[in-house]
């Protein structure tokens, strides 16, 4: 599937730059897109060098991507955020974990600062940089106060509960797994712990 995807991203790319020039904005979403497909595809790909190529490959898609929008936008723009999100979660991809801090936490500025603190947009964003606190930094109590501002976000009416903000409670529950397992299954948790404030309202 990806491989088919990959063929008409880049089909795409090449019409796009043989009727417009190549610093063209419009080159930035099929950019992206191409990012995103060889990022999945190095994910799947059981050879540690093939892995490495795809994932430089992206990057450098993902930079250009950036470059085109911060020429097109600004700095401050809510597509630019978006494509330093897209770095921030390729670094994670990447290994290179403080990168991808970096580039979380600009996105999560630049979308507060354009939208405001309690945008959906907001809640994506901070999710992201709970996942890789999370999954790969061991960072369970940051993760798991951002998971639950996204969560919050979500529940508002401008947030209005999306998919990537549901996943913020899949967050909490892997960060409660996780405080199981250092305390040993038979140490009770906490009442005052906002994990079990979240289990609560999911039963």
């Amino acid at each position: 599937m990806y491989l088919s995807l990959r063929f008409h991203a880049e089909r795409a790319i090449d019409i796009i730059t043989h009727i417009l020039p190549e610093d063209h904005l419009l080159l930035a979403s099929s950019k992206r897109v191409k990012a995103l497909i060889l990022e999945e595809i190095a994910i799947d790909c059981h050879n540690k060098e093939t892995e490495e190529r795809l994932l430089q490959e992206a990057h450098d898609l993902h930079l250009s991507s950036l470059q085109l929008a911060k020429k097109a936008f600004g700095e401050f723009n809510v597509q630019t955020a978006k494509h330093y999100g897209n770095l921030g979660r390729l670094y994670q991809s990447m290994r290179k974990f403080k990168e991808a801090e970096e580039m979380h936490i600009k996105a999560i500025q630049i979308k507060e600062q354009l939208l405001g603190h309690e945008d959906y947009e907001v809640a994506l964003s901070v999710g992201h940089l709970a996942s890789l606190y999370n999954y790969d930094m061991n960072q369970y109590d940051d993760a798991e106060r951002l998971y639950l501002r996204s969560i919050a976000i979500g529940q508002t009416g401008r947030g209005c509960m999306l998919f990537g903000v549901f996943l913020s409670f899949w967050g909490v529950l892997y960060r409660l797994c996780m405080y199981m397992v250092c305390k040993g299954l038979s140490s009770p948790l906490p009442p005052e712990n906002a994990s079990i404030r979240l289990l609560s309202l999911l039963l």
